[in-house]
């Protein structure tokens, strides 16, 4: 059973995006730490979440498609926005 609620404030997915699978892993990875329960462990937590989401973009379009590039693009607002406020959900 996956931990937290994926996305929490954004969107799972959207027309040309589906991160359910990255963000419920994400909110896995900050509920076990596996890296640890220091900065250095979530930002781990947080890298991999953003690998994921790119992975889930490259696998869901050929890399010619322009749906590719606004999915990275969406990856990257909301690898940005883990960084900038995943303390707040960091126990």
């Amino acid at each position: 059973m996956p931990h937290g609620d994926a996305c929490t404030n954004a969107p799972d997915s959207g027309p040309f995006w589906n991160f359910h699978d990255s963000c419920h892993r994400h909110d896995d990875c900050y509920a076990r730490k596996p890296y640890g329960n220091s900065q250095y462990g979530r930002l781990r937590c947080d890298s991999n979440f953003y690998s994921n989401m790119r992975s889930s973009c490259s696998s869901r379009y050929a890399w010619y498609d322009p749906r590719r590039g606004w999915c990275n693009n969406t990856a990257t607002v909301y690898g940005a926005a883990v960084v900038a406020a995943g303390w707040y959900y960091w126990d």
